[in-house]
């Protein structure tokens, strides 16, 4: 049976913070629009939904972009890296392919591009039966030499950017912003109301760049609203940092008896349906730790409800059944919900109520 993302509901065992992943059979360009302003982005033939990222095992916190397209102006020096490329070399705006000479460009980019990208241009755009997205390119040829090129998926008011790639030997024209730009033209072209290029990462620079077109919007989760950049504090708006504060004050209120731990395999759940009840959070307090650590009771907090939950887990460890090689270590399971709290006192009230009535 087809199913639309109008199905999908968010699991009731998992916090509104968890990674999300669904795989639709079917994605209207309208339905695009209505994910892509509730922060939900591609990746391949699936929708995404987070608040934190791992890259190298250590958990940061993302903010959501986009761009009002009504009334978009270039300031002077992105008009100049306009001239520039559009002087010297032939941009053209086509359907999306993937040939040799696009994959000679990705391979190059990837030589020296930052942060986590996927290993070819199919992983990228995904494999499954059905093409769920109407994706364009923006090419940039040197004569007969491709020197850059950018997808993007048109919804029914919205763009989606999806990746950049270009040759290294072409750098200096600064091919990475001029392609946001086109594409952004693009979208005025075309009467959109809206160009979304993805997350920023909170304590990395790697993906600020989306910043650099200006006009920008960032989501803020806490009240479900896009407000302009200028008029937030970012570290307000990071969730891990957010989480960390929450946590120090209810690691505070247990009498500071209680260890700030980092959970890596927080995302596990959006990808495996049969690890739905691992912990959602990134970070928590363990408040009590028995049975030789595999049992303990816990405090996290949602950055999206702005509440804690206090809950039992269990710590586990997967291995493969032929080889008993440790594939996934510290993975912590939720056996219990033991509540929603408000406060830091009202939270670490209930955590110590639990540990003293267990040595009664």
């Amino acid at each position: 049976m087809s199913r639309s993302l109008k199905e999908y509901r968010r699991s009731p065992e998992r916090p509104a913070c968890a990674t999300r992943r669904e795989a639709p059979d079917v994605l209207a360009k309208e339905q695009l629009d209505a994910l892509l302003e509730r922060g939900w982005y591609r990746v391949g033939q699936t929708m995404i939904w987070c608040e934190v990222v791992t890259p190298n095992e250590a958990s940061l916190g993302v903010i959501w972009t986009r761009v009002p397209l009504a009334g978009y102006t270039l300031r002077k020096s992105l008009r100049r890296v306009r001239r520039g490329v559009e002087r010297d070399l032939d941009v053209r705006v086509v359907p999306a392919q993937i040939s040799a000479e696009h994959e000679r460009v990705y391979g190059l980019y990837l030589t020296t591009a930052r942060g986590e990208r996927a290993p070819d241009l199919a992983t990228v755009r995904g494999q499954r039966p059905v093409e769920l997205f109407d994706t364009w390119a923006v090419e940039i040829w040197d004569g007969d030499a491709l020197a850059s090129f950018s997808w993007f998926d048109r919804g029914e008011s919205s763009l989606q950017s999806i990746l950049c790639a270009y040759d290294p030997a072409y750098a200096s024209y600064g091919l990475g912003i001029y392609t946001l730009l086109r594409e952004i033209q693009y979208g005025i072209d075309h009467d959109m109301d809206f160009f979304y290029a993805g997350y920023i990462i909170c304590g990395d620079p790697a993906m600020d760049y989306k910043l650099r077109t200006g006009h920008v919007e960032v989501l803020d989760r806490r009240e479900g609203e896009w407000r302009a950049i200028e008029d937030v504090d970012l570290l307000q708006l990071d969730p891990m940092a957010r989480a960390r504060r929450a946590l120090l004050h209810a690691r505070h209120a247990l009498g500071s008896d209680g260890e700030l731990r980092h959970n890596p395999h927080h995302s596990v759940g959006a990808h495996s349906p049969s690890l739905a009840r691992c912990l959602g959070y990134p970070l928590f307090v363990v408040c009590d730790e028995h049975a030789e650590g595999r049992l303990m009771t816990a405090i996290a907090w949602d950055p999206v409800e702005s509440r804690y939950e206090l809950l039992r887990c269990m710590s586990a460890t997967i291995r493969d059944s032929r080889s008993d090689e440790v594939l996934i270590d510290n993975l912590y399971v939720v056996d219990t919900s033991l509540g929603f709290f408000d406060g830091a006192h009202d939270v670490a009230r209930a955590a110590l109520a639990l540990r003293f009535r267990r040595f009664d």
